[in-house]
């Protein structure tokens, strides 16, 4: 068995699904505020529970191991914080949804699944909770049910099943060829499996790059991120592409692969330039934060393959990236879900408070990498890594001004936010006062604590004495502030040539891309007759077929 506090961990989520089943029908706010108090036990258990604790349920064929080391408890403990976040920030917006109970439970379904995957201790538990974690967050795509929520959710399924299919594939060669599915035995497939072993790490790699949402694999990111409710947005941006790197992060850690780590910095080079402007250009904010999701990811892949290449497996640059990204895109999606509640839902343009607007302000300079807060201690350690790399081949000098591009591109769709929010207060607002409704200041405090946590981590004196450098030399912050004065400078150069925000976007998904699923669900509804304003087909059989198939296989 092991750790009681695992097992805890694993269950709290589930009672929180029978707590909304049964009393559904019965106070919101008991319900909500139970839901939040769930998740913030969940992120004691991860801060308390010692490194190396392990939990395991024996199935005759194979043993479900759970354990929890240090990279396991840096995303727990991360994805943990973030849902408890947004569950606070539920009680105050939930009111405002429908079918609320079924939310809730995908909510807390999503959270389990979560769980399991940042604990698993072997490659098939991981592949196992990755597929159920992929079927739950689609449920949270398609709340709305709106046609635009349906097809983008079907393209999110049918992706993740193709990921699911080609993790699910390695899991197999991987057993084929090593007899087991500890991923202590991955490093010895690979070297000594030929091209059995060359391919496995390819369909790994393939798989979790599209969860992660990179470039060539990101297409499903951008229409399933507007469509969801805005604390659904926040998770799959926040959280969920988080699992795709941390995918790759464990096969880093048992492999000793220096060509992967120049493979990881191709992807992330592309992605974040494609990602920032893709960002730059396009109207809709929610749709420009998961482009800028796409960019942000490739800032991680830079900085995980500088890392591996650099030697430096200590490094924290990674890390804080993650958090970074993490905790400016939560509160992005949940502070564009509270303005947009207030001023189309509530209609009450006159009790919009400063708040958002400065939660909008210090979220985008963590983002750009402003010295104080988390994402300048990133951006400063990445690129000290790839100085360190700058010697061996121009390719590094490249990869290092993509970077900085990068983030002047970053800067540029920022400012733009900015100020399209700037005009809709100074234009829109009838007086400055502070909401009587107590679920909006629950969300505004919600949307303070996030604040507080990116300039409050990025400041912690243990941060700056785990690093070797000068985090705030005069030429670093300089170079900083040169790249957020140059990006502003860009977008308002470019203001005039790029399409003005809109809080409501216009239907334009793009029929080329879906069309292979609309094909799918089409067979499928032939077969099982589901109504088509919860068209679960797609889900069900784009993650429980590689699931059976693994049944048929053992």
């Amino acid at each position: 068995m092991g750790s009681l506090n695992l097992l805890l961990i694993l269950i709290l989520p589930i009672v929180g699904v029978l707590v909304v089943w049964f009393t559904s029908k019965r106070n919101d706010n008991i319900i909500n505020t139970f839901i939040a108090l769930l998740c913030g036990i969940c992120v004691l258990i991860a801060l308390l529970t010692p490194s190396g604790d392990l939990f395991s349920i024996s199935t005759g064929f194979h043993s479900v191991r759970f354990i929890l080391g240090n990279i396991n408890r840096i995303f727990l403990l991360f994805s943990t914080s973030i849902w408890c976040l947004t569950a606070l920030f539920l009680t105050g917006y939930i009111r405002y949804m429908e079918n609320r109970a079924r939310f809730l439970s995908f909510f807390m379904l999503t959270l389990w699944s979560v769980i399991c995957v940042f604990l698993a201790g072997d490659l098939l538990t991981f592949y196992f909770f990755f597929e159920l974690m992929a079927l739950f967050s689609y449920f949270l795509v398609i709340h709305q049910e709106s046609i635009e929520a349906l097809s983008s959710g079907n393209l999110y399924i049918f992706t993740a099943f193709v990921g699911g299919l080609a993790v699910l594939s390695a899991v197999m060669i991987m057993y084929s060829e090593g007899g087991t599915f500890e991923f202590e035995k991955l490093n010895f497939v690979i070297e000594h499996g030929g091209l059995k072993g060359c391919l496995a790490l390819g369909l790994l790699i393939t798989g979790f790059a599209i969860k992660a949402g990179c470039l060539p694999f990101h297409f499903w990111l951008p229409r399933a991120h507007p469509v969801a409710p805005a604390p659904a947005s926040a998770l799959l941006s926040g959280v969920l592409v988080k699992s795709g790197v941390f995918g790759i992060m464990q096969i880093l850690r048992y492999t000793s692969l220096p060509y992967l780590g120049l493979v990881l910095m191709i992807l992330g080079s592309l992605s974040t330039l494609y990602g920032g402007f893709m960002a730059l250009c396009d109207n809709y904010p929610k749709r420009l934060l998961a482009y800028g999701t796409i960019s942000q990811i490739g800032y991680i892949f830079i900085s995980i393959g500088a890392m591996n290449l650099a030697g430096v497996h200590t490094s924290i640059a990674p890390y804080l990236h993650i958090y970074a990204h993490g905790l400016s895109k939560t509160a992005m999606f949940l502070i564009i879900g509270y303005i947009y509640l207030k001023t189309y839902e509530m209609r009450q343009i006159k009790n919009l408070t400063l708040v958002p607007l400065v939660a909008i302000v210090f979220g985008g300079l963590n983002l750009v990498g402003f010295p104080g807060f988390i994402g300048y201690t990133a951006k400063v350690l990445t690129k000290d890594l790839l100085a360190r790399l700058s010697n061996q081949g121009m390719f590094f000098q490249w990869v290092e001004v993509i970077f900085r591009l990068s983030g002047i591109l970053t800067a540029a769709y920022m400012a733009k936010l900015f100020f399209y929010f700037c005009e809709l207060y100074l234009n829109r607002r009838e007086e400055i006062s502070l909401s009587t409704i107590k679920e909006f200041n629950i969300m505004i405090f919600v949307l303070c604590l996030l604040v507080f946590l990116t300039i409050g981590i990025g400041l912690l004196p243990i941060v700056a004495s785990m690093v070797e450098i000068n985090l705030y030399s005069p030429a670093k912050i300089s170079a900083s502030l040169l790249d957020i004065i140059t990006g502003t400078i860009v977008y308002l150069k470019l203001k005039g040539y790029i399409k003005r925000p809109a809080l409501i976007p216009r239907l334009s998904y793009r029929k080329t891309t879906s069309k292979l699923v609309d094909y799918f669900n089409y067979l499928v509804q032939m077969c099982i007759n589901i109504p088509a304003s919860i068209d679960i087909s797609v889900a069900l059989f784009g993650t429980f077929i590689p699931l059976l198939y693994l049944l048929l296989i053992l």
